[in-house]
């Protein structure tokens, strides 16, 4: 009190404390859209048309904001089923324009942070982080047509075709020049039958001539150790080569794209995302020219609506597709991990978060709790879980030791029989069209 009257003082905020005021929302409902879009979510339509969310790890976050700030879900999916963002024109398409234009409050759909989004709605903080892989069909067995003829290169064959065709004349000469100056030491053999015995030495190590002089069994001593040599590595590399499969060459990275296009692969991704925009406008080289190997003359064969069956087609129709780590991972090890092969270099970080319509007085409670959960590593553990449900690669040891030779592995020798039964007729057909023409 002073000496003219009372007075009186009534603090009030100014400002309205958003962090209390909603962390509880009172049983209020939230509008939710998302895609169908497992192991992120799951969606089911009701009988009545009404769509609900069924499974995924963001699915579990969103549980978890609802049970923690005490809201209740609707569900609604983007009518034109994108991920979306701004387009030149000013429209905004997807989940984010269902978000920006406020018909929903909120999205959560593996959707990236990028600055072209957050030009018309506002993010919460990164709940998860992955990169981007290449995911295409397992390896190939190579074909084993010519398996016969893989542990040699083809120069190491041109050299012992070479040694092949000059030690008969060799042998031969030395046999003429020890009979010309030694005519009781040695017998005069042709070059025909020379180079026949040799190459007998080489695939039987043995042969038929007796009766040498000193330099010719010199010679023949070291073309005998020359085929020894020669029969050990072969054998040894043939059955090396025979019991282990050999495979196609991988696709690691961005830069072994162009060779497997080359060998009849399509890139593919999926239509209208940030993957897409990301390669479209690149400034960096590697992303430029990969964004040249698409199919830009049929968008249908590289760009593809999402969906479950995409996967399918990599086996199916040689597709190689740009995805995430986590929805690569999952459709591999639902479908089937072993037909499959993931690169294993990554690229282009992505930062996940949840779109809200621009001035949302929601979203620091909603950092709050995106804070919790993902230093709790509740996140992490969700996505785990979902992984376990619908792995279905078992580990198979093999005990049956090793395989037996097939057709497959033997055809080279087939052929090259089927190749000399050939040419033998041939000849066979010469000598009687020369007989009766002498005849004649």
């Amino acid at each position: 009190m002073t000496q003219k009257g009372y007075t009186s003082k009534i603090l009030l905020d100014v400002f309205e404390n958003l962090d209390k005021s909603y962390s509880n929302f009172r049983g209020r409902q939230l509008t939710l859209t998302a895609n169908n879009n497992y192991p992120f979510i799951r969606t089911e339509k009701m009988s009545n048309g009404e769509l609900f969310p069924t499974a995924g790890f963001e699915y579990s976050i969103v549980k978890a904001l609802a049970e923690a700030l005490n809201f209740t879900l609707r569900l609604i999916a983007p009518p034109d089923g994108k991920w979306g963002g701004p387009l030149p024109n000013g429209t905004v398409v997807g989940m984010i324009g269902v978000v920006a234009r406020r018909e929903a409050h909120f999205a959560f759909c593996e959707i990236s942070i990028t600055g072209v989004r957050e030009e018309v709605i506002d993010f919460t903080y990164p709940h998860y982080i992955e990169s981007l892989t290449l995911l295409s069909r397992a390896p190939m067995e190579k074909n084993r047509t010519f398996a016969a003829f893989s542990p040699f290169t083809s120069l190491t064959w041109l050299l012992i075709a070479i040694s092949l065709l000059l030690i008969g004349p060799i042998i031969r000469a030395e046999s003429w020049l020890v009979n010309v100056y030694f005519p009781l030491a040695s017998n005069a053999r042709n070059t025909s039958d020379a180079l026949f015995n040799m190459f007998r030495s080489l695939v039987k190590q043995e042969n038929l001539m007796g009766n040498e002089s000193s330099p010719q069994k010199i010679t023949i001593l070291f073309w005998y150790i020359f085929c020894f040599i020669i029969s050990v590595l072969y054998s040894g590399m043939l059955t090396a080569t025979l019991i282990k499969p050999s495979y196609e060459k991988p696709i690691n990275s961005l830069t072994d794209l162009p060779g497997a296009v080359k060998d009849g692969f399509t890139l593919a991704m999926t239509a209208d995302t940030i993957v897409e925009y990301m390669f479209r406008y690149a400034q960096t080289e590697t992303y430029a020219d990969t964004w040249k190997l698409f199919n830009h003359k049929d968008r249908s064969k590289s760009f593809l609506p999402y969906s479950v069956d995409s996967f399918d087609k990599i086996v199916e129709d040689k597709l190689i597709i740009i995805n995430g780590e986590v929805t690569s991972s999952f459709h591999g090890a639902k479908l089937g991990i072993s037909q499959f092969y993931m690169a294993r270099d990554t690229f282009a970080p992505q930062y996940y978060g949840a779109p809200v319509y621009p001035g949302s007085p929601f979203l620091p409670v909603f950092n709050k709790m995106i804070s919790y959960l993902t230093e709790g590593g509740l996140i992490t553990k969700w996505l785990e879980n979902e992984f376990r449900q619908v792995s279905t690669q078992k580990s198979i040891i093999n005990q049956s030791g090793p395989r037996a030779f097939t057709v497959i592995h033997l055809q080279a020798a087939f052929y090259v029989l089927s190749i000399g039964f050939v040419i033998s007729s041939i000849a066979f057909a010469m000598e009687v069209i020369s007989l009766y023409l002498k005849a004649s």
